[in-house]
């Protein structure tokens, strides 16, 4: 399943952001709508760290199931409980402090990369985000998000 992110800081000078198009990995690549969206929303606080990010940070999120459960920061569902996990001990830990809105995905900056559409984007272009390592695999994903264990990223 295709996925994506767009990264636009307060301080970027633009007019193009930093995007990410690719797919889930393998472990994830059956799991419903809503895990996949939640899956971007912790890509997108991954990329951020990469770039060094921190602090106020608006995560746009065009599912409703999505939006919800990153708020209330859980769900009764894995792997998508502990990728909630993840993104909030990524934001935790690197002093993010996120903003969670349900947008339509015609006003989604990160639906042209998630259909693979970048190279012809008006507001975004092609960057070489890596896949976390602790998003490799549900095994390594389940221990970053356990909070009583300690990880590096």
């Amino acid at each position: 399943m295709s996925i994506g992110t767009v990264i636009i800081r307060f301080d970027a000078s633009g007019p193009k952001y930093p995007a990410y198009s690719g797919h889930s990995p393998d472990w994830c690549a059956s799991e419903n709508i809503y895990t996949l969206e939640i899956l971007a929303t912790c890509m997108a606080a991954a990329h951020l760290v990469q770039l060094r990010g921190t602090g106020h940070t608006i995560f746009f999120v065009d599912n409703e199931a999505a939006c919800a459960a990153l708020v209330r920061g859980t769900f009764d569902h894995e792997p998508a409980r502990s990728l909630i996990g993840a993104f909030w001990r990524l934001c935790i830990s690197n002093r993010i402090i996120p903003w969670i809105v349900r947008v339509g995905s015609a006003n989604n900056p990160a639906d042209e990369p998630s259909r693979g559409d970048v190279d012809s984007s008006t507001i975004c272009y092609s960057h070489e985000f890596s896949l976390p390592e602790f998003l490799t695999s549900r095994k390594k994903l389940e221990r970053f998000a356990d909070w009583s264990k300690p990880v590096s990223y």
